[in-house]
């Protein structure tokens, strides 16, 4: 519904998920399945270069397909593909691996200087895929996550994040905090 999608297209999206997957990470992964972050998570973009965001950010949607690494007896599975090469990365069970985009609601309440309504504008459409599985440790809270971005505008880029849930009033948050660079690694590396 939000990215407008029909059912061709989305059919289409979690073929390359998969195909991702086996190329980056080996064969043997569970299917994929569909994800959306949550809207009470209250993802938001706060600052982007060379544009103005309002104090209260911009809503960040999230979602795409995921897999997830199953336990193969070792409690985990180890992952070969582009990640982990002939010999293999071993990665725990429950592990993930990510497919999506991120669609960033711009608009606005005003312009900086107060004087007018911001106009909506269109989303701002980010894709990413996992550089490498994100790992969930049982002895500590919370995650970090590596994945590739690539945007029309902005060309290739690399998103940094954690993920370190909170409890307050007996609600647990997600309270996510993501860093998007373009280019990924600075203008000195090529690819």
């Amino acid at each position: 519904e939000i990215m407008g999608r029909s059912d061709d297209e989305i059919a289409e999206l979690k073929a390359e998920a998969e195909a991702y997957f086996e190329d980056q990470f080996g064969p043997r992964l569970p299917e994929t399945m569909a994800f959306g972050l949550d809207p009470r998570n209250e993802y938001r973009c706060y600052i982007i270069s060379g544009e103005w965001v309002p104090s209260e950010g911009w809503v960040v949607r999230d979602g795409g397909f995921m897999t997830i690494v199953p336990d193969d007896g070792s409690g985990g599975m180890t992952l070969y593909g582009e990640w982990g090469g002939a010999v293999g990365k071993w990665v725990p069970a429950g592990s993930i691996l990510v497919y999506g985009d991120y669609n960033i609601k711009r608009e606005g309440p005003g312009n900086p200087q107060g004087k007018a309504r911001r106009p909506k504008i269109e989303p701002l459409i980010i894709h990413y895929h996992s550089a490498s599985p994100i790992i969930f440790h049982p002895y500590e809270p919370g995650i970090k996550f590596q994945c590739v971005l690539i945007n029309e505008d902005f060309g290739m880029g690399l998103a940094n994040g954690i993920s370190n849930p909170i409890t307050i009033d007996g609600k647990t948050q997600a309270n996510i905090r993501n860093i998007l660079t373009f280019p990924g690694f600075g203008p000195s590396v090529e690819h």
